[in-house]
């Protein structure tokens, strides 16, 4: 999934960002000769939930960089990101009588067209129909959107370059996830809920054209589960965070 709008809000200068790190872990390919695939060192996610603030307004979200380290940089192209979701992104309205109604009104881009953010079932996430994540022109470079920084240790967009333009002097590539934002009013709520598998194949794996539901075409070698989640509390005027998808969403 690509979301443009958190980094735009995260990089501003007039918000306020709260950050909590959720989940930090890394897989260290140790029983490589199971899946050859011995040139891929470590495999790693960074999940955190922020908080955005403009003077009274606050919107929630999640951010996820994951990332992976080769043997020599020739190894980079040689794995590949893919990540799959449920759940669904939804707006709660609390209407005059105490009651409550549920709209899946909130879009997002999938497989080449604009739908409802609705995942009832697992499904590949992706924007267009190439599953691996965060994909450039296959023709050219499926990587190509991948990103290093010149910080090895670093997701900033300071020192950030695309592998497009330039590969990296040591063997790590890296791509992030920003899903639906949350933010809530007096009157209504924009909800989320939704659980992801974010894995890494052998590119070879990876078809270069896939259908949403193609969530079996090969074995990964390792996958991360996370989740983004919130929840709207109109009592406590609060979000909840569940690890649960929302029963609205199933």
């Amino acid at each position: 999934m690509k979301l443009i709008l958190p980094l735009l809000l995260i990089s501003s200068s007039y918000a306020g960002v709260t950050k909590k790190t959720i989940m930090d872990e890394t897989y260290k390919n140790r029983n490589c000769k199971k899946t050859n695939s011995c040139d891929l060192k470590k495999f790693n996610i960074l999940v955190k939930d922020y908080i955005t603030t403009f003077g009274s307004d606050k919107m929630y979200g999640t951010s996820a960089h994951i990332a992976y380290e080769t043997d020599r940089v020739s190894d980079l192209e040689s794995y590949g990101v893919v990540q799959f979701i449920k759940g669904c992104s939804y707006t709660r309205y609390k209407n005059q009588d105490g009651s409550f109604t549920n709209l899946k009104n909130i879009s997002r881009e999938f497989y080449g067209s604009y739908q409802k953010f609705d995942h009832p079932e697992w499904v590949i996430d992706s924007i267009d129909v190439d599953p691996l994540y965060n994909s450039f022109d296959a023709t050219k470079n499926r990587h190509g959107y991948y990103r290093w920084n010149d910080n090895k240790k670093s997701f900033s967009k300071n020192g950030e370059h695309y592998y497009f333009n330039e590969a990296p002097s040591y063997p790590r590539l890296y791509v992030s996830d920003y899903p639906a934002l949350a933010s809530a009013d007096k009157d209504y709520a924009k909800n989320v809920s939704l659980a992801f598998k974010t894995c890494i194949y052998k590119t070879s794996d990876i078809p270069i054209v896939s259908s949403p539901e193609d969530i079996d075409f090969a074995k990964p070698i390792h996958c991360f589960d996370w989740t983004s989640s919130y929840i709207y509390d109109f009592d406590k005027k609060a979000y909840n965070r569940t690890d649960k998808i929302d029963s609205f969403c199933q």
